[in-house]
């Protein structure tokens, strides 16, 4: 190739974008393009269902009694 010959510096023809379908909503609101939650919103999500229930016991209390453990196929 000559010095006037434009080389494409991706080896693969194809190349990402960044594109609106490629985000989900956090529980807040705010897009998310890595994971389900924003950092730390995990957690907020998390005390907020315990706050739901009442306590971290009544919560405990309330999945150990509702909880299903899977049988094996």
């Amino acid at each position: 190739m000559g010095e006037d010959t434009p080389v494409d510096s991706a080896r693969n023809p194809i190349t990402s974008f960044d594109s609106p379908h490629d985000t989900r909503l956090c529980g807040c609101g705010e897009p998310v393009a890595d994971g389900w939650f924003l950092a730390g919103h995990d957690q907020k999500a998390l005390h907020a269902g315990v706050a739901k229930i009442g306590s971290v016991r009544e919560c405990l209390d309330w999945f150990d009694n509702t909880y299903v453990k899977p049988t094996a196929e």
